[in-house]
């Protein structure tokens, strides 16, 4: 897994791409050593300092289909850890689903020589 990381009005610090790097580790498992994860870290005002003000977002492109995932919150480390729940989430989803279909058609199959 490749992690792109890109701050917008905001320099990413080492102890905030530690951090990033820590929490997508947990997806690694559901995704290729050689997959481009792009990842962006917005302040997205600097006039006011309360409300969601920061914003961090995600894409990764497996199997031809494109996931986001973005979410907005007061703290950058508490969008990280929102990103990193829902990211999760989906792509355990799609996994699973990739192996009910492949179980459904194996079983297809294996109807067919039965009956055969």
């Amino acid at each position: 897994m490749k992690i792109i990381t890109k701050g917008i009005n905001i320099n990413i610090t080492e102890s905030v791409e530690d951090y990033l790097y820590k929490k997508l580790s947990s997806v690694e498992k559901f995704i290729n050593d050689d997959t481009k994860v792009e990842v962006e870290l917005e302040k997205t005002t600097n006039h006011h300092k309360t409300g969601d003000i920061f914003r961090a977002e995600v894409n990764i492109l497996i199997h031809g289909k494109m996931n986001r995932v973005e979410r907005t919150s007061a703290n950058m480390y508490s969008s990280i850890d929102l990103i990193q729940e829902e990211l999760f989430n989906i792509l355990s989803n799609k996994k699973d689903k990739r192996i009910t279909l492949f179980r459904k058609g194996a079983q297809k199959i294996k109807n067919i020589f039965k009956r055969g």
